[in-house]
């Protein structure tokens, strides 16, 4: 199980951001990684995915939509 997933809207795509813990020097390291990009890619799409169905909007790959 993987908590506090976080999805960051930028300006021009959606970030899929894992888990992080702050070290003493200030410095985040992300506290869970994907074993390789095709498991990294099938976590975004996931997320992503669900994320459109609560939106009320089909997000594909990582793109915004240009209003």
């Amino acid at each position: 199980m993987i908590n506090e997933i976080k999805l960051i809207r930028g300006k021009k795509n959606y970030v899929v951001s894992m888990p992080r813990t702050k070290r003493a020097n200030g410095k985040y390291v992300d506290i869970v990684a994907p074993v390789n990009n095709e498991t990294r890619q099938m976590i975004e799409d996931r997320v992503l995915a669900e994320y459109g169905k609560i939106a009320g909007e089909p997000i594909t790959r990582r793109r915004l939509k240009h209003s």
